[in-house]
């Protein structure tokens, strides 16, 4: 007869799963707040990606796995019961450490040890001598309170191992799972930027008492952008019109190029930057008469294309920004205008036994200082 299951708590009781809905789910909608009781608004964490922990939603998906609310610190979370935490594909997540998963179901023929029913603690898996552990051997409590993956079980020497690999896709088996029950199947995916051709599926048989995968046949193609579009008085140069791939405008002699030189196909099947870059006759180019500083002047001699003007500040003024531009082929001076700020010395200071004169009139190059100070 095979060894019936054990379980065997590592942990004392503890309180049943709490049933209250969880604040910080996951919510890109943008009429939701992003505020706690007391008022504050906290950073976007959507720009603070983790490199030890990235955040996968299309895969976390394919693993049946619901992602709670992105973060890059604890400050983040609107809940202050809540840390930012890695939560395996959903990447670093707002988390309640205490929330549980649930009580385990025995399976038939084994042994599982849990070293708790916490956010992190492990459930493993074992089987007696003449069998395999056929599935995930371990399986984690996730932020969202249900263990990863499926209950395996111990079978005897006829399994599948990891599933066929297939380029630019990705499958719905978790990656530490190795053996897989008969009629297992799993689901592939093409990455972003990729097209799914052919059946998606594959399926763990036994013919003959050796078991294999069966599928999937599918390819993932690129997908096309198209052509990147014809420039006038120009060319695109492009190796290919698929996603990742670059194309490079240029310009005839006489004109110059006003816009992004490089194009690059997106995931979506365009071409970004959306706008194409133009090729202008420089002779033809004229910037506006560039504006001259408060407390200063633009020196120059034309607005014709590559121009250039200068700026100066009078006396007891000093250039902030830019001292020069130049006039491009879009017709914009290049940079931004300059500011003319006073030079200011700031009060001299305290003077004991005495007094300053003539402080009121200001403190900037030039004005009276030392030789208006009276000595009592």
């Amino acid at each position: 007869m095979p060894k019936s299951l054990t379980v065997n708590n590592c942990v004392s009781a503890l309180p049943s799963p709490t049933t209250e809905e969880d604040d910080d789910e996951d919510d890109t909608t943008p009429s939701r707040a992003d505020a706690d009781d007391d008022g504050r608004v906290y950073k976007n964490p959507r720009n603070s990606p983790s490199a030890l922990c990235p955040r996968d939603e299309e895969q976390a998906t394919l693993l049946g796995q619901k992602c709670l609310r992105k973060c890059s610190s604890d400050e983040d979370c609107k809940s202050k019961k809540k840390k930012c935490l890695c939560d395996g594909a959903c990447g670093m997540s707002c988390i309640k450490p205490d929330r549980e998963c649930p009580e385990l179901e025995q399976p038939e023929i084994g042994t599982v040890t849990l070293s708790g029913r916490l956010f992190g603690d492990k459930a493993v898996y074992s089987c007696p001598s003449g069998y395999h552990v056929v599935g995930l051997q371990s399986r984690n409590c996730q932020a969202d309170g249900k263990w990863a993956g499926q209950p395996p079980a111990c079978k005897e020497n006829i399994y599948c191992l990891q599933p066929p690999t297939i380029p630019h896709a990705r499958h719905s088996a978790l990656p530490e799972q190795a053996t897989f029950d008969l009629d297992a199947t799993v689901q592939y995916n093409c990455h972003t930027g990729y097209v799914t051709n052919g059946f998606p599926r594959a399926k763990c048989l036994a013919i003959d008492r050796q078991a294999s995968w069966y599928g999937p046949d599918i390819t993932c193609e690129p997908r096309s952008c198209g052509e990147p579009g014809e420039v006038p008085h120009g060319w695109v140069t492009a190796d290919c019109h698929t996603f990742g791939c670059r194309a490079v405008v240029q310009c005839g002699q006489g004109f110059e190029l006003v816009g992004k030189a490089e194009r690059y196909c997106q995931a979506d099947g365009a071409w970004a930057p959306k706008e194409l870059p133009t090729c202008v006759l420089v002779t033809q180019v004229q910037c506006p008469p560039p504006e001259a500083p408060r407390h200063g002047k633009a020196v120059y001699t034309s607005c014709a294309y590559n121009s250039v003007v200068s700026y100066e500040c009078k006396y007891g003024y000093r250039l902030v920004g830019d001292a020069t531009r130049r006039c491009g082929a879009d017709k914009k001076w290049s940079g931004t205008q300059p500011l003319c700020k006073e030079i200011n010395c700031g009060h001299p200071g305290q003077l004991w036994n005495g007094w300053l004169e003539n402080i009121s009139s200001g403190t900037g190059l030039g004005l009276p200082s030392s030789s208006d100070v009276r000595m009592v």
